[in-house]
């Protein structure tokens, strides 16, 4: 028999596969509240038990993209591959999410800024800062990456960089493809980060 915690995170999982669906189908201003609950087959009370507005469900939608891939991820790291490939990879990873889901954009950094990257309403799921600061921190653990910075501080400042490159590229006229150009932007950020 399932339990409480167990049926609420099925329920929140859910909620967040319809948001990923009728997102995907209709983008972020086309989808409702009752939409999203319908397609969940919850009530929509429901939805507010876990996510206050339709702009939290984003993110948290990102964050669970996040947690489903860490493992393999982090298992990547453990078998011996070098910290900063896999930052790369997983960077990549988000903006061709991005780029899947561009109408999720412009919410889901609105959202972001209005909450701290460390904060999460799911504790078991890992934020695109925690990602970044674990590998940083296994770089600098390798020599990869200078020490004099935590590794924290380096996740946050290479977040503000993500953020804005995102932020510029929901708002451009004529989209670019948005990983070839934030893979610039990171490749002066790692340049800086080398150890001197």
């Amino acid at each position: 028999m399932a339990t409480q915690a167990q049926r609420r995170e099925t329920t929140r999982t859910a909620l967040l596969e319809a948001c990923g669906e009728l997102f995907a189908q209709r983008g972020f201003e086309g989808v409702s509240v009752d939409a999203i609950c319908a397609r969940a087959n919850v009530a929509k009370g429901t939805f507010y038990q876990y996510f206050e507005t339709k702009h939290d469900a984003v993110l948290a939608l990102l964050r669970h993209e996040l947690t489903a891939a860490a493992p393999q991820i982090l298992g990547m790291v453990e078998r011996g591959r070098p910290a900063l490939v896999v930052l790369e990879q997983l960077l990549e990873r988000m903006c061709r999410w991005l780029e899947e889901h561009p109408t999720l954009a412009g919410p889901l950094l609105l959202t972001a800024l209005q909450q701290s990257s460390a904060d999460s309403a799911n504790p078991s799921e890992m934020t695109s800062t925690a990602a970044m600061d674990t590998l940083l921190r296994r770089a600098q653990q390798r020599g990869e990456v200078r020490k004099d910075y935590d590794s924290r501080e380096l996740a946050e400042m290479l977040g503000g960089v993500f953020a804005s490159v995102v932020f510029a590229w929901a708002h451009s006229p004529r989209k670019r493809r948005l990983w070839p150009w934030f893979k610039r932007f990171l490749r002066l950020f790692l340049e800086g980060a080398r150890p001197g």
